[in-house]
């Protein structure tokens, strides 16, 4: 399970962070949360105080070259970072003693902003030519991706989006190897680094050689090597508890056996050509989204006009309190929706991360499997809006077959509205012996002595209900489908992993 957020911050005894590393491993640790003399949002960053113990401080002397604070509502998970606007004039602190000898890595917790610079980037090790990698917002190729390039050429592309993750770069000891990796992106590799090579230029953290690309970078993480793989599991659960996102590459969520998991913040499974063409700028139509589970169940849209779509965190002051600067998955009243091949479902346990810009009066269904109120079958996770009435509750499940028809009208949830400032994370566990529905980890509805749960046969829906077309209106951030009764430790476990990462209330 994730670490409450308090215990995430302040730390106890026992608890691993970047400081458990010898000091000659760790050469330098900033984050934005320490070490930073101001406090005001907006105001320019002079100095980043080194939290390793090593004394290794940033000074930025120059003010035309200085990043400014952005405070935690304008953070990542309800913490602060440090923004450099895209510029050629470099808003960036740089160190020129650069450890050497035994290589060398890297870890930036950053987003880029929408207002890339050419081939600017938000980081970078040694000079503009030999012996240098850097972070490349476009290098040359498609707009709105990113890059790493080494000695000038390329190393890895599509890398890097709007949203936040971990980027590493690491170069090896005595030898031409050089790594990169992100969040969302494996190992890359490259033989084509001087072997033995120290970088003479140092580092940069809020630009490249060529400019600041436009960034937010909230910590920092300087090694005099390579971390050990033992090492790096430790970070990622480090990032993981402090971020809700991690380093290793690959599923996020503690619990395996989905039988679907759609992911809005993994922009690279979201495809404006049935996983052709991926999606790169805000309000791309998403025509599939795939399937992080084992199934293979994508979710596409046939038609235009109804493809919902890829929202990115772009506005700073708003969105990102929403979306904890993560991208998500946009749908409207008419009708933006997805679907999946036909699938079984009984019994299961659904979460759903969702946020509402409606306040109109009918329902709206997040997730639905051939719901239809009117037959008494299916399965949907909905909500309703405001000006409620007794026989329209602000239900956060509605069920068909295997639920008393008292329970009118087959609807489990609280009245009242749902807030629309933030992500809200609904929970529906059903079963024959008894259902139950939490809304952000909390039990708002039971029933007990349940008809048993038939299992049927359809489609999936995202951001439908499905035969009635009870359309959302609002993001879809995350949802993930277990074909079976989670126990209330992997409920736990789940909803942690989602309010970390989307930051719900």
């Amino acid at each position: 399970m994730l670490m409450p957020f308090a215990f995430q911050q302040g730390g106890t005894v026992g608890a691993w962070t970047p400081a458990s590393l010898t000091p000659s491993v760790l050469y330098g640790w900033y984050k934005a949360d320490a070490g930073v003399p101001v406090s005001t949002d907006g105001a320019s960053v002079g100095s980043w105080a080194d939290q390793s113990g090593n004394g290794n401080n940033l000074i930025q002397g120059t003010a035309i070259n200085q990043p400014t604070f952005r405070t935690a509502a304008n953070g990542v998970n309800g913490i602060p970072v440090l923004q450099s606007a895209a510029s050629t004039t470099k808003q960036e602190f740089v160190n020129t003693g650069f450890p050497g000898g035994s290589g060398f890595s890297l870890y930036v917790v950053m987003r880029m902003l929408p207002t890339r610079l050419g081939a600017s980037g938000a980081y970078g090790v040694g000079g503009a030519g030999t012996d240098s990698i850097h972070h490349q917002c476009q290098g040359g190729y498609q707009i709105g991706s990113g890059t790493v390039v080494q000695n000038r050429g390329s190393f890895g592309l599509g890398a890097y989006s709007t949203n936040y993750s971990v980027q590493k770069v690491s170069h090896g000891s005595g030898s031409g190897f050089a790594s990169s990796k992100s969040t969302f992106n494996p190992l890359l590799t490259s033989s084509a680094f001087a072997a033995g090579t120290t970088p003479a230029n140092g580092f940069q953290i809020g630009s490249n050689f060529n400019g600041s690309c436009g960034s937010q970078i909230a910590e920092v993480i300087v090694c005099t090597r390579d971390l050990t793989s033992g090492e790096e599991i430790s970070l990622d659960a480090y990032y993981r508890s402090r971020y809700g996102f991690g380093l290793v590459y690959g599923t996020d969520n503690p619990v395996a056996g989905s039988a679907l998991w759609i992911d809005g913040s993994r922009w690279d499974k979201l495809f404006s050509n049935y996983g052709v063409t991926g999606v790169i700028n805000d309000n791309d139509a998403i025509r599939q989204a795939n399937d992080l589970s084992t199934n293979g169940l994508n979710a596409t849209q046939t038609t235009d006009a109804l493809r919902p779509t890829y929202r990115t965190p772009y506005d700073i002051s708003t969105a990102m309190s929403i979306t904890n600067g993560l991208s998500a998955i946009q749908h409207n009243s008419t009708g933006w929706y997805l679907t999946t091949a036909s699938a079984s479902l009984g019994e299961y346990t659904a979460f759903a991360v969702m946020t509402s810009g409606w306040a109109g009066t009918n329902y709206r269904a997040v997730f639905g499997h051939d719901y239809n109120s009117s037959t008494g079958i299916g399965q949907a996770l909905m909500a309703t809006g405001s000006a409620l009435q007794d026989w329209q509750a602000n239900y956060l499940f509605a069920a068909g077959y295997g639920y008393p028809m008292t329970h009118n009208p087959r609807a489990m949830g609280p009245h009242g509205t749902l807030a629309s400032g933030s992500a809200q994370l609904i929970t529906a566990v059903i079963g024959s012996a008894g259902s139950t529905v939490r809304l952000n980890g909390t039990s708002v509805t039971t029933i007990a002595g349940n008809l048993a749960v038939t299992a049927t046969s359809a489609a999936y829906y995202i951001g439908n209900s499905g035969p009635l077309n009870d359309y959302h209106d609002g993001k879809t951030c995350e949802t993930i489908i277990y074909p079976r009764l989670l126990s209330g430790s992997e409920i736990s476990q789940v909803e942690a992993y989602l309010k970390a990462k989307w930051n719900t209330p």
